[in-house]
């Protein structure tokens, strides 16, 4: 696309940011701050990134590299993919379960559920398109806060307008055809969590906000979208479905609705998804030996309890930048994250002595959760287990690796 054939588009966006805006109530609109750090601890990573400190050297090389790659790569939109969700509306995401297959008994019948086996067949065009968004916008926003690189913010400046503001390629704030079952359902409340990555997204843009580089106009209409799917998450049958669960799946609708709810400035929406967390997501989830036994119960359960426990420590690491402990809570058994990190850790570093069902084999890497819980509990040896673990090739272990050099 020319220079000129993009102009009419951006002022588009623009226009339709300003008339999103002046439909929030004032106080809705408040600066976000970085939503996984707090304001100094970004601001001592940028300034420590500027002043080339050599302990940052190798983090920021990978850094540069990963923004050259993001620069080449995408945009992405839910209309470049066509799907078959039920609306016929191209701008719906749209997904099928990943553990659900072809009934070999019926041919064209409704499909059939494989706990832990992946339909390699199922329909994830918008999945994997939304997931490379949000990492680019995360590797691009970072680019731009710690390197002041103009280039990386304008690139994540159009990848953000083609996900979610441009007309003809925005994605509806919603997810009412995730996970969609052939044969059974056009759409399903654990579709929720495909949606996770764009905590990712929503960092970046975090980052990106705090640079000279991004129009307001497109920064008030990407939170006007964020502010939208929020309501959606919190209202919709399917956003009170995916609360509810009692796995995995209620701790990722949480650490979304916290990370929107920090994105877009609601203050009480973010302390539901705390008081969620201490009223539900730990007596429910954890016990006080620290296993968690839904996901124990399921055919890759150390996987899945790796999964919730990055969840449940990501809400955590939320609530500690806004300086509310949840590290530290626990039930009157003794339930509570601690517990959970202090159980769960020596198998990553051991997986074979894992001794419950799972079914694949279970791939060593750095567990954003470990790091995280050497900053909230104050343990060391957390963070010397996160160091012994294979780096993960995404933003999020980036941001973490920055984060753990600058100190």
């Amino acid at each position: 696309m020319s220079r000129n054939q993009r102009w009419p588009r951006f002022w588009l966006c623009c226009g339709l940011a300003l008339v999103w805006a002046r439909e929030q109530p004032v106080e809705a609109a408040q600066p976000c701050g970085f939503i996984l750090l707090s304001s100094t601890e970004a601001a001592a990573l940028q300034a420590a990134a500027r002043r080339g400190e050599a302990a940052l050297a190798p983090a920021l090389s990978r850094l540069r590299q990963a923004a050259e790659r993001a620069l080449g790569r995408g945009p992405w939109s839910v209309t470049f993919v066509p799907s078959k969700a039920r609306s016929g509306d191209p701008h719906d995401y749209y997904s099928e379960g990943p553990y659900w297959w072809p009934d070999p008994s019926r041919p064209g019948g409704p499909y059939l559920r494989r706990d832990g086996q992946v339909n390699p067949q199922r329909f994830d065009g918008h999945g994997k398109a939304m997931s490379a968004m949000s990492d680019a916008v995360l590797t691009l926003g970072l680019a731009a806060y710690l390197l002041d690189d103009a280039t990386a913010a304008r690139r994540a400046a159009e990848v953000i307008r083609v996900w979610f503001l441009d007309p003809t390629t925005r994605m509806n704030p919603h997810l009412n055809y995730a996970q969609a079952i052939p044969g059974r359902s056009d759409g399903r409340g654990i579709g929720i969590i495909d949606s996770r990555c764009l905590i990712d997204a929503a960092v970046g843009m975090a980052f990106l906000s705090h640079t000279p580089h991004w129009p307001d106009a497109e920064e008030a209409a990407a939170r006007e979208w964020f502010r939208r799917y929020l309501d959606w998450l919190t209202t919709s049958r399917n956003g009170r479905d995916e609360k509810n669960e009692r796995n995995n799946h209620g701790s990722w609708w949480t650490a979304q609705v916290v990370a929107y709810a920090a994105l877009v400035g609601d203050v009480s929406t973010m302390q539901m998804g705390f008081d969620w967390y201490r009223r539900r997501l730990i007596p429910v989830q954890v016990q006080p030996d620290g296993r968690c036994p839904f996901e124990e119960a399921r055919t890759r359960s150390l996987s899945y309890s790796v999964f919730n426990l990055d969840a449940l420590a990501t809400v955590c690491r939320m609530a500690e930048v806004e300086g509310i402990d949840l590290w530290g809570f626990q039930t009157a058994e003794g339930a509570g994250m601690a517990a959970a990190v202090r159980y769960l850790t020596p198998y990553l570093l051991e997986p074979d002595a894992w001794t419950k069902p799972q079914i694949t084999a279970y791939r060593r890497q750095r567990a954003p959760f470990l790091y995280w819980a050497s900053l909230g509990l104050g343990e060391a040896e957390y963070r010397r287990a996160w160091r012994r673990l294979p780096s993960q090739d995404n933003a999020e272990d980036l941001l973490l690796e920055l984060l753990d050099r600058s100190r």
